[in-house]
């Protein structure tokens, strides 16, 4: 029997330790992804107890890597023009308001 392997996603394999009859202990793989560059990724985590047979189609457990990237999202960019919208309008008002006093 081979030694026992993690699978985390598309982020690859990594050795275990056997702990007992219901626990092992996976050591995440070394990410080659700036930790800025991550804000969240989950990926599907796998096992094989011979080092080779992964049940990735079958698995149902998921790892997420969380790295030090922010996250914008669409909520992000919308509250950007709500709160960017009134600022231009005020922008033009005082624009407008002065270049009219001094044309008059």
């Amino acid at each position: 029997m081979g030694a026992i392997k993690c699978r985390f996603g598309h982020y690859g394999d990594s050795i275990a330790s056997y702990i007992n009859a219901t626990a092992v202990k996976c050591v995440t793989p070394a990410v080659p992804d700036d930790p800025e560059d991550i804000y969240r990724d989950t990926v599907i985590f796998s096992l094989a107890m011979n080092g080779y047979d992964f049940d990735t189609d079958e698995s149902e457990l998921n790892f997420t890597f969380i790295g030090t990237g922010s996250y914008i999202g669409l909520g992000g960019v919308v509250l950007f023009i709500i709160l960017l919208g009134p600022l231009i309008a005020a922008f033009v008002l005082f624009i407008n308001s002065t270049y009219g006093r001094n044309n008059n």
